[in-house]
């Protein structure tokens, strides 16, 4: 288990290190800089758009920037948001925990909510409960996360005033008591939260059914079953418990799934979190904001590979043998 840990995190490292230089050099070929909207005007004098893009060394050799940028973050340093006029640091420390509360909420909600589907499905495979969900899941599946988000805001927030349409409290949040604190966010999250986990529950649930069709057909299966197993037993003893590997990848698969959709859906329901400002500092081009996202972001996809990797060889003592 050491060694797979080990060269779990040698791959996580090499990941993570040609996902930050990939970025780096896209960001800076693309066409302006972080101070092309306020100071590329007739009224600036070009000295002083050259002097800002030297103070900041944007006029260095991308290698040389690379390597500064490199420097920085080994000292624990983040850089400069030009578009927010604050530390990375102080950026990230303030929206990163919004995103994780999301993306977990979401996570959570839609391996429940998938499980549960294919489990249903399963108890009278080919009966009409299982094609009217297998139809529902492949047409949820199918939809863009945009449009799914806009379209349970109009429901939920314009024709049914159910939940807020953003934001992640109300303005007297600090005024109500604790205990409608908790409901307030509770309500806040309804709605971006579960446009995810919609999106990722039809995805575990197919894969999911499918496993357990493999897992029923299977010679242990009809030997519970020649034995008197209850169905039901049958079902959540036996065959779901050998379906659980694919359930697993699944794990590893749906943390970038679920951050590249929170990218979308934060902007569409105004949740402050890591994507939203990321959409932001991309149009800013701020560098520093953006290559802090992205290396966040390659952090977390990079934990959730390999924590699924683990939980697999957990699962199967089989894996631990080869690993």
């Amino acid at each position: 288990m050491l060694r797979a840990l080990l060269r779990r995190g040698g791959q996580a490292a090499l990941v993570v290190g040609l996902v930050a230089v990939a970025t780096f050099a896209l960001i800076h070929l693309a066409p302006g800089d972080p101070f092309g909207a306020s100071l590329d005007d007739a009224r600036v004098a070009p000295e002083v758009r050259a002097h800002w893009r030297a103070v900041y060394g944007l006029g260095r050799p991308l290698p040389e920037q690379f390597g500064r940028w490199t420097m920085s973050l080994a000292r624990g340093e983040l850089g400069y948001s030009f578009s927010q006029h604050r530390p990375v640091a102080d950026v990230i420390r303030a929206t990163v925990p919004n995103t994780i509360q999301l993306m977990g909420v979401a996570l959570v909600l839609s391996f429940a909510l998938g499980i549960g589907t294919a489990l249903a499905q399963a108890r009278r495979p080919g009966g009409w409960l299982d094609r009217a969900l297998g139809t529902t899941t492949l047409a949820t599946w199918a939809l863009p996360d945009f449009w799914l988000g806009l379209v349970l805001l109009l429901a939920f927030s314009y024709w049914l005033p159910w939940f807020p349409a953003g934001g992640m409290t109300d303005d007297l949040h600090e005024s109500f008591p604790p205990w409608w604190r908790a409901v307030d966010r509770l309500r806040h999250l309804v709605l971006p939260a579960g446009t995810l986990a919609l999106l990722t529950a039809a995805q575990v649930a197919r894969h999911q059914r499918v496993a357990l069709d493999r897992a029923l057909a299977g010679a242990f299966v009809r030997t519970a079953r020649a034995k008197g197993a209850a169905p039901p037993r049958v079902l959540l003893r036996h065959a779901w418990r050998a379906a659980l590997l694919p359930v697993i990848t699944q794990f590893g698969v749906a943390l970038p799934g679920l951050l590249g959709g929170a990218v979308f859906i934060e902007g569409i329901f105004s949740w402050p979190g890591m994507g939203r400002v990321a959409i932001d500092a991309i149009g800013a081009r701020d560098y520093p904001l953006v290559m802090a996202c992205v290396l966040i972001g390659a952090v977390l996809v990079a934990i959730g590979a390999a924590a699924a990797d683990l939980l697999q060889q957990w699962a199967d003592p089989r894996l631990r043998r080869t690993a």
